[in-house]
């Protein structure tokens, strides 16, 4: 109490005490004070008691014994005197014996009035309240400890004050109970303070379980101690069931064991805890992301005494900022995508632009030498050629156009029906054996007897083969070979064709279907094309239901293009694809005694077609407009119209409309072709559903054209 008191160390007093045995030892008792920093007063005393020899086992000079009663009567004073808590000692009669100045003043009566005196002389009111307690102590020899006491002192009568009171028996040599050791202790601050803590804690918590979040503390272990009101509502679990580390079965089983890990890290370590992980909702049981956070709560020394966390929902915002992300990641595929497809259509029209004048070259060149001067029938002949092969070669180039702009709006079209792929082979050849021979190279046919019909549309399957040939001929050198196979696994038939020529790279394997690529711009430069072929065909394929794929062992190691179509489950009839051929050289004249109306608002069509159509014999008549052509119809009558559709002003659906609307003895039944470079399947539906008969598309085909207008004329 001394050291407490003075903040000086106490050491080595001596004091007899009997054991219950009634044995009397002796102890030594040390104190030392203990400081939270460098100033005063003390915090804490650690006492230390050991057990010592006897006075008598010490044999002292009278002087030594009356000097040790001395030291020891200081000792008992220093600590009444600067003890922090009021003092005193009652007889038996409950008289003072002695008492500090801090109970003195409590009780508003001088230190030296009290001694020798009753507590019910000073203090009659307290007296009565006491009495029973002083009795109990003085017959049972046992302390009554810690009895709240409310009073006010005579210096502050209108504050109420409260105290802690304990009573020990104090005992004689004999240890025979002579009197009462009473200390008092006030309380009213800390009693205060506890008042206010619990109204603090009664605050927290309320506002605890009115929070969103799940709130929830921890003892220093790490076992979870509280948890507010939300984590109840939102588990479905109980007080009990959730103690300690009770939170574990409602944690998703993907997270349990991080959680754990991070958890166990942070209560060993006392670092800040943080993790991502799934609680279990009970109203639904769907697994909700949380973000766990908690903190631990130090005493002056550093010592965890609490752990203070929150569990908050952000499933919502960790969706949308994976949504977010998505789209961002999306958004930057697309970007990229959108950059490569510029580029490479950078790259396409460069080469459209090169493929399309590169046959403009001969076509003009040769034209206007035709036209300079004469020639003999061999240049002639070879000069129309020339034209002919490279105008047919911008066709293409066209077409191939077109194909793609089909693909890209899905409306390339085909007419399913049974064929024989022996058939579709042999006519690609045809198509393409000039070519072959002009190089040197050796096409060898290798079919397996008796393969199955495939469902599929002739002339695009034939553009599939021709396209594959074509490729292989222009990329294999000069005396190389082709090899065509056709056999029948269990449910496809098989086409493979395979080339002696300048191969695929393996890093251009991956892109070789892709439209507007080709293995480099060399490739362009040296062969030609536009880089569409193998993009229309692994689509016509796939309409097919069937599978394209290219295989090469590398540069100058020649290439394999495997393609399957699905047979068909049940036998069918082969339907013939040749086309009916009218006989038209019967007759050099097969459209005499015929009047047609040409309407086409670009002179050199119109002439053109006047020129070809009075050839086959037919009387013809041009208009360069459809307001020019309206009243011709109404007075020539003729058998047939034959109509651009790109007009300007009133096109060709609006007139063959107007048409319609005249009655049939003024021309509104007269059959009619749509002759148009719009080449769309929707243009040719339009022109159908407007009042045209046929669709015919440019450039001309000469013998189809007339083929239709017979087919027409004759009803």
């Amino acid at each position: 109490m001394v050291a407490l008191a003075t903040g000086e160390p106490c050491c080595d007093v001596v004091m007899g005490l009997y054991k219950p045995s009634g044995e009397l030892i002796w102890l030594k008792i040390s104190s030392q004070p203990l400081f939270a920093s460098d100033t005063k007063p003390p915090i804490a005393v650690l006492t230390t008691f050991s057990e010592c020899q006897p006075e008598s086992t010490h044999p002292r000079s009278q002087g030594d014994s009356t000097v040790s009663i001395q030291q020891q009567m200081a000792e008992l004073a220093a600590i009444y005197d600067h003890a922090p808590v009021g003092l005193c000692l009652l007889d038996a009669d409950r008289r003072f014996v002695r008492v500090n100045d801090l109970l003195a003043e409590i009780n508003g009566i001088p230190a030296a009035d009290h001694i020798g005196r009753t507590v019910q002389e000073l203090l009659p009111d307290l007296a009565a309240n006491q009495e029973q307690i002083f009795q109990q102590v003085l017959e049972t020899g046992q302390p009554i400890l810690n009895i709240e006491v409310q009073g006010t002192t005579p210096s502050q009568p209108d504050v109420e004050r409260d105290w802690l009171v304990s009573y020990y028996p104090f005992q004689n040599l004999d240890r025979q109970v002579c009197g009462i050791s009473i200390i008092v202790q006030e309380i009213t601050e800390l009693k205060r303070l506890s008042q206010t803590s619990q109204a603090n804690e009664l605050i927290y918590r309320h506002l605890a379980d009115t929070m969103p979040q799940i709130l929830w503390t921890a003892n220093p272990d790490g076992g979870v101690d509280y948890y507010n009101q939300r984590w109840y509502d939102y588990t479905g679990m109980t007080y009990e069931q959730t103690q300690g580390w009770g939170w574990k079965p409602v944690l998703h089983p993907d997270d349990l064991q991080r959680c754990i890990d991070i958890w166990s890290e942070a209560v060993q370590t006392g670092g800040f805890y943080q993790i991502e992980y799934r609680f279990r909702r009970a109203s639904d049981g769907q697994y909700r992301w949380h973000l766990g956070r908690a903190f631990p709560l130090r005493d002056e020394a550093g010592t965890i005494i609490k752990w203070f966390g929150s569990s908050t929902d952000i499933h919502d915002q960790k969706q949308a900022i994976e949504e977010r992300d998505q789209a961002l990641e999306r958004e930057r595929a697309a970007r990229t995508e959108l950059e490569k497809a510029s580029r490479i259509k950078d790259e396409f029209l460069a080469v459209v632009s090169h493929e399309l004048r590169s046959p403009l070259n001969p076509i003009l060149g040769w034209s206007r030498l035709l036209r300079s001067k004469p020639f003999d029938d061999v240049s002639r002949d070879r000069a129309l050629e020339t034209i002919e092969r490279n105008a047919k070669l911008q066709s293409q180039l066209i077409d191939d156009l077109l194909d793609v702009s089909r693909i890209l709006r899905g409306k390339l079209s085909v007419a399913i029906a049974p064929v024989n792929l022996v058939s579709v082979i042999e006519a690609a050849i045809e198509t393409i054996i000039i070519a072959a021979e002009t190089k040197s190279i050796q096409i060898h046919k290798h079919f397996e007897p008796q393969v199955g019909r495939v469902g599929g549309d002739f002339n695009r399957l034939q553009q599939v083969i021709w396209n594959l040939l074509t490729n292989a001929i222009k990329f294999t050198p000069e005396g190389g070979q082709v090899e065509i196979y056709l056999t029948q696994t269990e449910q496809s038939a098989q086409i493979q064709i395979r080339d002696t020529g300048k191969g695929i790279r393996a890093d251009a394997l991956p892109y070789i279907f892709e439209r507007f690529r080709q293995a480099d711009n060399g490739t362009t430069r040296q062969f030609g094309g536009l880089g569409l072929g193998l993009a229309i065909v692994q689509n016509i394929v796939e309409i097919h239901k069937g599978t394209i794929k290219a295989d090469s062992a590398g540069e100058n190691q020649g290439a394999t293009f495997t393609v399957e179509i699905p047979l068909f489950a049940q036998p069918i009839t082969e339907v013939a694809y040749a086309p009916p051929v009218e006989d038209i050289q019967d007759s050099e004249r097969p459209l005499s005694g015929l009047k047609l109306l040409v309407v086409d608002d670009e002179a050199d069509a119109r002439e053109l077609n006047q020129f070809l159509l009075e050839q086959y014999g037919a009387t013809v008549k041009v208009a360069a407009s459809a307001t020019e052509a309206l009243p011709l119809v109404t007075h020539l009558l003729p058998d047939l119209i034959v109509s651009d559709l790109g007009m300007p002003l009133v096109d060709g659906y609006e007139f063959i409309q107007r048409v319609r609307q005249l009655p049939a003895n003024q021309g509104g039944e007269i059959p009619a072709i749509a002759l148009t470079a719009y080449v769309r399947e929707e243009d040719r539906i339009a022109a159908i559903a407007a009042g045209f008969q046929a669709h015919l598309t440019k450039p001309l085909e000469p013998t189809e054209l007339l083929k239709t207008i017979l087919r027409l004329s004759r009803g």
